[in-house]
């Protein structure tokens, strides 16, 4: 299987289009232990999502995670 390259340009987000930046906080993860069992909070742009499944909530965070460096400009790699 042939491994496929792809190069993606990335603007930070004050350069599209002249749009304004707006300050988005950067996604988190909680677990609550409730009487049921753990939930999982994950809250991203202003929503906060509750998942049973570690699995679905560590997916949603990765996912929101990225597309908020995508768009904030920063790298993922920067220290915390």
């Amino acid at each position: 299987m042939k491994a496929l390259a792809l190069t993606i340009q990335q603007e930070p987000l004050s350069n599209l289009g002249g749009l304004p930046k707006v300050a988005v906080p950067a996604p988190t993860i909680e677990r609550i232990e409730t009487v049921d069992g753990p939930v999982w909070c994950v809250t991203y742009a202003g929503m906060t999502r509750y998942h049973r499944q570690d699995w679905q909530a560590w997916w949603l965070y990765e996912a929101a995670k990225a597309a908020y460096f995508a768009l904030s400009g920063f790298s993922q790699d920067r220290p915390s």
